[in-house]
């Protein structure tokens, strides 16, 4: 007999309270600072040209595993919020059938019915699966001796979830500004400084 799954409260806005909202903003603004620094540094495997180049990749290396500390705690504020753990991943069949939906409405094509709550939800947790990947891969290759035989393939994985992390980026900006042509501002309520929960 199946159980019916936990309902999320309609009004998301009453589920998001300040302290979550100033997460997001230190993530985004994280994820600007490592895109940034990510063009001057050094590479680990390279020695460095100048002491700048050490500086910025020191401070990639720093801010990243302080990213993906902030990750972590988001996940499992969301994991812990009522009716959120069993729709924050994007591995169930219905969590996928709803992004795929919500893509081609996206891009304009013709669509079924839209599950908008599960595809976002599913959407956020694909980020912050790539996040903890980054997190995870750019401490290693910190910590790691970079002539350490592992170090090629925690590089590349590293590389794919920056690409991965691109994509996600653009749908998730995308899907904000999809909404908010549709008159529903969502970004308000990311960024809002009140708090109703």
């Amino acid at each position: 007999m199946s159980h019916p799954e936990p309902s999320i409260p309609a009004n998301v806005a009453e589920v998001r309270p300040a302290w979550r909202k100033l997460l997001h903003v230190m993530v985004i603004l994280g994820l600007v600072h490592q895109v940034v620094v990510a063009d001057w540094m050094s590479e680990p495997w390279e020695a460095a040209e100048s002491a700048e180049e050490l500086l910025f990749y020191t401070l990639h290396a720093v801010v990243g595993m302080t990213v993906g500390g902030l990750v972590l705690l988001l996940a499992l504020s969301l994991v812990r919020t009522p009716g959120m753990a069993s729709r924050l991943w994007p591995w169930p069949a219905a969590a996928r059938a709803a992004l795929w939906q919500s893509g081609r409405r996206l891009l304009g094509r013709r669509a079924d019915a839209v599950d908008e709550e599960r595809a976002a939800k599913a959407w956020q947790g694909f980020g912050l699966l790539i996040m903890l990947t980054l997190s995870g891969t750019g401490t290693a290759i910190y910590l790691l001796d970079p002539r350490h035989d592992l170090m090629k393939a925690i590089a590349e994985v590293h590389e794919g979830a920056v690409s991965l992390l691109w994509v996600y980026l653009a749908g998730h900006v995308g899907m904000t500004v999809w909404h908010a042509l549709q008159g529903r501002h969502l970004w308000r309520d990311m960024f809002g400084l009140r708090s109703r929960g």
